[in-house]
């Protein structure tokens, strides 16, 4: 049998350090994502999040629903 070494550990990969986003994806609970500044500390919200959250490939974007035509308007 092979014995193991008095000792001997794994050693862990590091990745390298590259530069640090400004702003900190979660997510809830709930399944839905948060995006937190990291200057401010303030949630961003909006259009500036919907970007952020397709630029890293979470959500996709929304498009908006056709009206459906409206059958005898005419007099």
């Amino acid at each position: 049998m092979a014995e193991k070494k008095a000792g001997a550990k794994k050693t862990a990969t590091k990745k390298p350090a590259g530069a640090r986003e400004s702003f900190r994806i979660v997510e809830k609970r709930s399944g839905r994502w948060s995006v937190l500044d990291r200057a401010t500390r303030k949630f961003i919200n909006g259009a500036e999040k919907l970007k952020i959250l397709v630029t890293k490939g979470l959500v996709k974007v929304p498009t908006p629903k056709a009206k459906p035509a409206a059958e005898g308007t005419e007099a």
